[in-house]
Parts: C-alpha cells; sequence; structure tokens
C-alpha cells in the first residue's frame, strides 16, 4: 500500500520549480517518532483534563446534572453552548476509568443515542456535525467491541464521518483549524479501527431484496463539505437506501468503498508523512479483515495505480514557455 500512495490524484508536490515527479511514502523509524510527538501534542489537552477529573464521578454539569448523559447535551441554550458541552463530554469519555453499564455512569447509554440522531448528526453548524462525530468515535471506542447502536444508526454515523473526513484535502498544516479534530477520527481509524464494523456489517446484513425499489436522494451539501463526493458502487449511492427493509450489506460494502476513496483522494504530500501512515493503516487493516477482498475494495484501491503517478506544473511561466515552443 506504501508503493500504491505514491500514485494518489492528488498526491503531488507544489513547486515552483520545473516538473517534478512525486515521492513515494517511506514509513521508518522516523516516521514512528514524528506520530508519535503528534500524537502526543493533539493529546495533551485530553490528557491533562482526564487527570483532573480523574477522581470526580459521577461528572456533573450544571444543575448537578452528569455530563456523560442525554440530558447534558440537551440542557444546551445555544450552538456554541452545544459545542462547548460537546468538547467536554468527549473529553470525559477519553478517561479510561468511564466503563459502559458502570452504576457511576447510568447517563452512557442515553448518550450514546442521542448523538446519533439527526439534530446533532445532521445539525446545520458544521463544529456541532464534526463534535458529534468525534462524540461518536469515543463511543464505538469505549463499547468495543459491541457498539451501542443497531446496524441502521451505524450505517448513519459514517456518510457523516466521510464528510468530516473529506475536509482533510483542504487541512494540511496542525496549525489549521480542525486539523486536530480530523487527525483525532484518523487515529479511531486506523488504530481502534473503528471501520471494522462496517466490514462486520457486509458479512452479517441480508443482501439487497428486490431490484424495483427506488432510491431516495440525500443532498445534504453545503460549504464545508463542497470537498466531499457522492459516489455509486454497484448502482447505488452510498448515503441512500434502496428500500424500506432496512440497511443491506450492499449498502454498508458502498459505505466502505466511500471511506476507502474519500481517505486517498484527500490525503497529499502536503500533509505531514504520519497522517498518510495513518491513512494507510486503516486500508491496510480493513483489506486484512476479508478473507477475500470484494472487488469493489479492490477497484477503490487500484484505481490509484491506473490513475498513475501525477505530475503537476505550478510555475506560470514556465507553463507560458512551454506553449511558446
Amino acid at each position: 500500500l506504501t508503493t500504491i500512495l505514491q500514485y494518489i490524484p492528488s498526491y503531488h508536490h507544489h513547486t515552483n520549480h520545473h516538473t517534478i515527479m512525486a515521492e513515494s511514502v517511506s514509513v521508518d523509524s522516523s516516521l514512528e517518532s514524528q506520530s508519535q510527538a503528534l500524537s502526543l501534542s493533539c493529546s495533551s489537552r485530553r490528557s491533562s483534563r482526564s487527570r483532573s477529573s480523574h477522581n470526580q464521578k459521577p461528572l456533573v454539569g450544571q444543575s448537578s446534572t452528569p455530563v456523560l448523559s442525554a440530558e447534558y447535551l440537551n440542557r444546551h441554550s445555544s450552538k456554541n453552548d452545544l459545542v462547548k458541552r460537546l468538547v467536554r463530554v468527549i473529553e470525559e469519555l477519553k478517561d479510561d476509568d468511564v466503563e459502559p453499564n458502570s452504576p457511576d455512569y447510568p447517563g452512557l447509554a442515553s448518550l450514546a443515542a442521542v448523538l446519533v440522531e439527526d439534530r446533532y448528526l445532521k445539525h446545520p453548524d458544521k463544529e456541532v456535525r464534526l463534535h458529534s462525530i468525534l462524540g461518536c468515535m469515543e463511543m464505538f471506542a469505549k463499547y468495543a467491541p459491541e457498539p451501542p447502536w443497531d446496524e441502521t444508526e451505524i450505517l448513519n454515523i459514517f456518510p457523516q464521518l466521510i464528510q468530516q473526513l473529506a475536509n482533510l484535502s483542504n487541512c494540511t498544516s496542525p496549525n489549521d483549524p480542525y486539523f486536530e479534530q480530523y487527525y483525532a477520527l484518523l487515529e479511531h481509524l486506523a488504530l481502534v479501527k473503528t471501520g471494522i464494523v462496517l466490514i462486520e456489517a457486509t458479512k452479517t446484513l441480508d443482501h439487497e431484496a428486490g431490484a424495483g425499489a427506488g432510491a431516495l436522494s440525500d443532498d445534504d451539501d453545503d460549504d464545508d463539505d463542497k470537498s466531499f463526493r457522492n459516489t455509486t458502487v454497484n448502482g447505488m449511492s452510498t448515503h441512500t437506501r434502496r428500500n424500506n427493509h432496512g440497511p443491506t450489506s450492499e449498502e454498508a460494502l458502498g459505505i466502505l468503498c466511500e471511506l476507502i476513496e474519500t481517505l486517498l483522494n484527500s490525503i497529499s504530500i502536503d500533509h505531514p508523512a504520519e497522517v498518510s501512515h495513518l491513512v494507510e493503516q486503516m486500508v491496510v487493516g480493513c483489506i486484512a479483515e476479508f478473507d477475500v477482498i470484494p472487488i469493489p475494495v479492490l477497484d477503490e484501491i487500484l484505481k490509484c495505480i491506473g490513475n498513475g503517478p501525477v505530475i503537476q506544473v505550478t510555475n506560470p511561466e514556465f507553463v507560458k514557455v512551454s506553449a511558446a515552443i
């Protein structure tokens, strides 16, 4: 896969010199140290908050409402207040002492249920959507290996996750807004292996019944998601359900393919090397879960090779001279 990454369409180097071929990614010991350094940097705030709240159970917010509960989120008074509450919920979920079904956290199940509601997951504000997805990722990790949602709810989470990760194409520096959050999403996919729940869905869900059911379109296009592309796998959109009989294995496979495609098309040489390394870990980890790799998954990976190495010239004067010749 390291070799494949050099063929990624966006994997090029912007330069003011002549034509330059994209170099392949090198994953070595220095990369590992860089990844650890960035991970420590991105998690420094979470560690300090986790330690400060270590002996404060049950965690409570205003009016003695437990932080890890649906009621705590529902009490928000504004969009900014909701974002602050989501951030606090995410930080508290990172505490290793938080356990599902523990009497110390009776509201955890209700929190998981409310996080996947459309009013949070499809909120008009991009910050709310981003932090709602981060909360869902923490819930996946906390409840592993059994997610606290059914298949329908799980398949509603991943399209929003894909939309958020697509923004990586315009967020290449650790100093960019939301880079830390996007990096955290990648860590969950690569290290916690959250994507495996999609693979399990492709194996356990029933195959689509009937070919005559019409698809419903989902036009959730806004300014921060312009980089997101709806794709079609085997004639179906990954954001739609072709019948009303619940999720299918084809739908789960379509979402998995779109996740892989989005990641491979969103990373570039402008990103820190550890970002490419996390994407590589995620894709390899998903492939390893299949006894026989599905053709649509192979298509997404081999598509990078089929496009060939990308060459981009960004020096206008060189373009003019070349055109004159």
